[in-house]
Protein backbone atom coordinates (compact mmCIF):
# COMPACT_ATOMS: atom_id res chain seq x y z
CA UNK A 1 0.00 0.00 0.00
CA UNK A 2 2.96 2.47 1.08
CA UNK A 3 4.64 1.32 -2.35
CA UNK A 4 1.37 2.45 -4.44
CA UNK A 5 0.81 5.23 -2.38
CA UNK A 6 4.46 6.72 -2.88
CA UNK A 7 4.12 5.74 -7.11
CA UNK A 8 1.05 7.61 -7.42
CA UNK A 9 2.46 11.04 -5.36
CA UNK A 10 5.79 10.66 -7.83
CA UNK A 11 3.30 10.39 -10.74
CA UNK A 12 1.74 13.83 -9.66
CA UNK A 13 5.24 15.36 -9.29
CA UNK A 14 6.46 14.02 -12.50
CA UNK A 15 4.63 17.19 -15.10
CA UNK A 16 5.72 19.87 -12.72
CA UNK A 17 9.26 18.76 -12.77
CA UNK A 18 9.26 18.02 -16.17
CA UNK A 19 8.09 21.35 -16.97
CA UNK A 20 10.43 22.97 -14.63
CA UNK A 21 13.39 21.51 -16.71
CA UNK A 22 12.46 23.86 -19.69
CA UNK A 23 11.94 26.83 -17.41
CA UNK A 24 15.08 28.87 -18.37
CA UNK A 25 15.09 27.54 -22.10
CA UNK A 26 15.34 30.20 -24.51
CA UNK A 27 12.03 30.34 -26.59
CA UNK A 28 13.30 30.73 -30.48
CA UNK A 29 11.44 33.37 -32.77
CA UNK A 30 10.91 36.09 -29.60
CA UNK A 31 12.62 39.88 -31.01
CA UNK A 32 15.01 40.27 -28.36
CA UNK A 33 17.33 43.03 -27.48
CA UNK A 34 20.81 43.33 -28.08
CA UNK A 35 21.73 41.98 -24.56
CA UNK A 36 19.57 38.96 -25.34
CA UNK A 37 16.12 39.86 -23.62
CA UNK A 38 12.87 39.56 -25.15
CA UNK A 39 12.11 42.86 -27.00
CA UNK A 40 8.46 44.16 -25.27
CA UNK A 41 7.92 46.90 -27.38
CA UNK A 42 8.63 44.96 -30.49
CA UNK A 43 5.35 44.03 -33.13
CA UNK A 44 3.94 41.13 -33.21
CA UNK A 45 5.14 38.16 -35.28
CA UNK A 46 3.21 37.00 -38.95
CA UNK A 47 2.94 34.37 -40.16
CA UNK A 48 3.81 33.26 -44.22
CA UNK A 49 0.51 34.78 -45.40
CA UNK A 50 0.71 37.77 -43.55
CA UNK A 51 -1.73 37.27 -40.72
CA UNK A 52 -0.70 37.49 -36.63
CA UNK A 53 1.08 34.58 -35.52
CA UNK A 54 -0.93 33.61 -32.77
CA UNK A 55 1.32 30.51 -32.08
CA UNK A 56 3.17 30.89 -28.43
CA UNK A 57 1.95 30.33 -24.58
CA UNK A 58 -0.55 32.89 -23.60
CA UNK A 59 -1.99 34.07 -20.41
CA UNK A 60 -5.35 35.96 -18.86
CA UNK A 61 -4.05 39.24 -16.88
CA UNK A 62 -7.13 39.33 -14.80
CA UNK A 63 -9.56 37.36 -12.47
CA UNK A 64 -12.18 40.06 -13.77
CA UNK A 65 -14.63 37.69 -15.45
CA UNK A 66 -13.29 34.41 -14.34
CA UNK A 67 -14.40 35.73 -10.58
CA UNK A 68 -17.90 37.28 -12.33
CA UNK A 69 -18.86 37.28 -15.73
CA UNK A 70 -21.35 39.45 -15.48
CA UNK A 71 -19.05 42.28 -13.48
CA UNK A 72 -19.66 45.04 -16.45
CA UNK A 73 -23.23 44.17 -17.37
CA UNK A 74 -25.80 46.53 -15.86
CA UNK A 75 -28.19 45.14 -12.54
CA UNK A 76 -31.34 42.98 -13.20
CA UNK A 77 -29.76 41.91 -16.86
CA UNK A 78 -29.39 38.51 -15.49
CA UNK A 79 -32.52 36.24 -15.49
CA UNK A 80 -34.37 35.53 -12.24
CA UNK A 81 -33.70 31.71 -12.28
CA UNK A 82 -29.86 32.03 -13.37
CA UNK A 83 -29.37 34.87 -10.64
CA UNK A 84 -31.20 32.71 -7.96
CA UNK A 85 -28.79 29.26 -9.02
CA UNK A 86 -25.43 31.75 -8.93
CA UNK A 87 -26.23 32.77 -5.29
CA UNK A 88 -26.88 29.84 -3.93
CA UNK A 89 -23.74 28.47 -5.23
CA UNK A 90 -22.00 31.67 -4.12
CA UNK A 91 -23.20 30.58 -0.99
CA UNK A 92 -22.14 26.82 -1.61
CA UNK A 93 -18.97 28.28 -1.83
CA UNK A 94 -19.09 26.88 -5.67
CA UNK A 95 -18.58 23.38 -4.21
CA UNK A 96 -20.95 21.94 -8.04
CA UNK A 97 -18.10 23.97 -9.60
CA UNK A 98 -16.02 22.25 -12.50
CA UNK A 99 -12.52 22.18 -11.11
CA UNK A 100 -14.56 20.66 -7.88
CA UNK A 101 -16.14 17.65 -10.18
CA UNK A 102 -12.58 17.87 -12.28
CA UNK A 103 -14.55 18.43 -15.70
CA UNK A 104 -13.76 20.66 -18.54
CA UNK A 105 -14.03 23.85 -17.69
CA UNK A 106 -16.36 24.95 -20.97
CA UNK A 107 -16.89 28.94 -21.06
CA UNK A 108 -14.25 29.73 -18.12
CA UNK A 109 -11.12 28.61 -20.21
CA UNK A 110 -11.34 32.01 -21.53
CA UNK A 111 -11.37 34.07 -19.18
CA UNK A 112 -9.56 31.67 -15.67
CA UNK A 113 -6.15 33.08 -15.55
CA UNK A 114 -4.91 30.20 -14.18
CA UNK A 115 -4.88 27.93 -16.80
CA UNK A 116 -2.68 29.30 -19.73
CA UNK A 117 -3.02 28.09 -22.97
CA UNK A 118 -0.71 27.36 -25.63
CA UNK A 119 -2.13 28.04 -29.14
CA UNK A 120 -0.98 26.45 -32.20
CA UNK A 121 -1.59 28.07 -35.26
CA UNK A 122 -2.08 26.83 -38.81
CA UNK A 123 -3.78 28.43 -41.89
CA UNK A 124 -6.94 26.47 -41.92
CA UNK A 125 -7.18 25.40 -38.15
CA UNK A 126 -6.41 27.05 -34.56
CA UNK A 127 -5.52 24.78 -31.88
CA UNK A 128 -5.72 25.98 -28.02
CA UNK A 129 -4.19 23.24 -25.75
CA UNK A 130 -4.85 24.43 -22.17
CA UNK A 131 -2.59 23.23 -18.94
CA UNK A 132 -5.16 20.33 -17.94
CA UNK A 133 -4.29 18.15 -20.99
CA UNK A 134 -8.06 19.88 -22.38
CA UNK A 135 -7.69 20.89 -25.75
CA UNK A 136 -10.05 22.95 -28.19
CA UNK A 137 -10.39 23.52 -32.09
CA UNK A 138 -11.34 26.80 -34.22
CA UNK A 139 -11.85 25.78 -37.59
CA UNK A 140 -10.72 28.45 -40.32
CA UNK A 141 -11.82 27.06 -43.65
CA UNK A 142 -14.91 28.88 -43.70
CA UNK A 143 -17.43 26.18 -42.33
CA UNK A 144 -20.51 27.58 -40.79
CA UNK A 145 -21.12 26.71 -37.09
CA UNK A 146 -23.63 23.22 -36.58
CA UNK A 147 -27.40 24.80 -36.21
CA UNK A 148 -28.66 21.87 -33.78
CA UNK A 149 -25.18 20.94 -32.49
CA UNK A 150 -24.49 18.08 -30.27
CA UNK A 151 -23.74 19.88 -26.90
CA UNK A 152 -20.21 19.34 -25.75
CA UNK A 153 -18.09 20.09 -22.41
CA UNK A 154 -15.73 22.59 -25.26
CA UNK A 155 -18.45 23.47 -27.65
CA UNK A 156 -17.76 24.29 -31.35
CA UNK A 157 -15.99 26.89 -33.02
CA UNK A 158 -15.20 28.84 -36.46
CA UNK A 159 -13.29 31.89 -36.96
CA UNK A 160 -12.46 34.47 -39.54
CA UNK A 161 -9.68 37.18 -39.67
CA UNK A 162 -10.85 40.97 -39.44
CA UNK A 163 -8.07 42.80 -40.32
CA UNK A 164 -5.42 41.76 -37.28
CA UNK A 165 -8.23 40.39 -35.17
CA UNK A 166 -9.17 36.46 -35.26
CA UNK A 167 -12.84 36.53 -34.49
CA UNK A 168 -14.88 33.09 -32.94
CA UNK A 169 -18.07 32.23 -32.92
CA UNK A 170 -18.46 29.19 -31.10
CA UNK A 171 -22.02 27.23 -29.44
CA UNK A 172 -22.98 23.90 -28.64
CA UNK A 173 -22.16 23.69 -24.88
CA UNK A 174 -23.85 21.88 -22.70
CA UNK A 175 -25.13 23.11 -19.51
CA UNK A 176 -23.36 21.38 -17.17
CA UNK A 177 -20.84 23.78 -17.66
CA UNK A 178 -21.01 27.31 -15.77
CA UNK A 179 -19.98 30.76 -17.16
CA UNK A 180 -17.50 31.93 -14.34
CA UNK A 181 -15.73 30.19 -11.37
CA UNK A 182 -18.27 31.67 -9.23
CA UNK A 183 -21.57 29.88 -11.21
CA UNK A 184 -23.32 31.74 -13.87
CA UNK A 185 -25.10 29.22 -15.86
CA UNK A 186 -26.13 29.32 -18.94
CA UNK A 187 -28.44 27.24 -21.20
CA UNK A 188 -27.61 24.82 -24.36
CA UNK A 189 -28.48 28.05 -26.39
CA UNK A 190 -25.23 29.65 -25.38
CA UNK A 191 -23.34 31.43 -28.03
CA UNK A 192 -20.11 32.95 -27.33
CA UNK A 193 -18.16 35.33 -29.76
CA UNK A 194 -14.71 35.86 -28.76
CA UNK A 195 -11.61 38.30 -30.51
CA UNK A 196 -8.38 37.15 -30.19
CA UNK A 197 -5.65 40.38 -30.83
CA UNK A 198 -2.14 40.79 -30.32
CA UNK A 199 -0.60 44.54 -30.61
CA UNK A 200 3.17 43.51 -28.97
CA UNK A 201 5.13 40.71 -27.04
CA UNK A 202 3.81 41.32 -23.16
CA UNK A 203 6.77 39.04 -21.18
CA UNK A 204 9.61 37.21 -21.98
CA UNK A 205 8.06 33.62 -21.54
CA UNK A 206 6.08 34.64 -23.88
CA UNK A 207 3.01 35.26 -21.96
CA UNK A 208 1.52 37.61 -24.78
CA UNK A 209 -1.15 40.12 -24.43
CA UNK A 210 -4.27 38.60 -23.69
CA UNK A 211 -7.45 37.61 -25.38
CA UNK A 212 -10.93 39.46 -25.41
CA UNK A 213 -13.91 37.64 -24.97
CA UNK A 214 -17.07 39.59 -25.63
Amino acid sequence: MYRQALSFILFLLAPAYASAQWLHLPTPGIPRTADGKPNLKAPAPRTADGKPDLSGLWSKASDKYDNNVAADLPPGIVQPWAEALFQQRKKGFSKDSMDSQCLPFGPIYATSPYRDSRILQTPSLIAILNNDLIHREIFLDGRQLEKEPNPTWMGYSVGHWDGDTLIVESNGYTDKTWLDSSGHQHSEALRVTERFSTMRWCSPNPLRCPFTWS
